[in-house]
């Protein structure tokens, strides 16, 4: 909740466990659920990891410089926005060690981000990121290759006004937080637009 500087964990019924508010989040954008026993965080200054009952462990030395999404690929490994307007770039840190693996920077065009918000990672190991300011959604391979993007700055159906989150469900269809148009909008994987969900 990055209003109220605070990161909520429910149970899988939608429980509220707890609420971390006490410790030094400082603009908490997402989470991840790293293994049972601890959980990451991207705050505006850097990852930082905490224990199940929310104690704060330690900040994570990496290279990114301005965390913002976060995700799990197929293989257990860490991927990172980076949200720098003149560098938006992809990490992929291995969930072990948090090193640094690589760094998506163009795929197959370049630039390929205006500014990489947020990540979701689709059956397919593919990675769908959220571009704010290109008002777009991309679809990359897990190396990286532009499969297809879509949207468009707008109000009408199939486009965003700043997308945000992003998620798959159980078919492969995409769901994006419209941030500036308050809705949810859902695509098929190709990202030809289906419906609006919420909103």
């Amino acid at each position: 909740d990055l209003g109220l500087d605070s990161v909520r964990l429910f149970d899988p019924q939608g429980h509220r466990k707890f609420t971390l508010n006490t410790l030094p989040l400082d603009e908490p954008s997402s989470a991840i659920i790293l293994d049972d026993k601890n959980f990451m965080v991207a705050c505006k200054n850097g990852l930082k990891l905490f224990r199940p009952n929310g104690e704060f462990i330690k900040k994570v030395q990496t290279t990114v410089d301005s965390p913002q999404g976060l995700a799990l690929n197929l293989g257990g490994d860490i991927v990172v926005t980076d949200r720098q307007i003149t560098s938006s770039l992809i990490h992929i840190m291995a969930r072990a060690d948090f090193r640094h693996l690589h760094t998506i920077i163009g795929g197959n065009r370049a630039p390929l981000f205006t500014q990489a918000w947020y990540v979701a990672i689709d059956k397919e190991n593919n990675l769908i990121i959220s571009d704010s300011s290109d008002h777009t959604v991309k679809v990359l391979s897990s190396f990286g290759m532009l499969m297809c993007e879509f949207g468009g700055k707008g109000c009408q159906p199939g486009q965003f006004f700043h997308p945000a989150g992003v998620c798959t469900d159980s078919y492969g269809h995409i769901l994006v937080a419209d941030l500036c148009n308050n809705r949810i909008p859902m695509f098929s994987n190709e990202g030809e637009f289906l419906a609006i969900i919420l909103g």
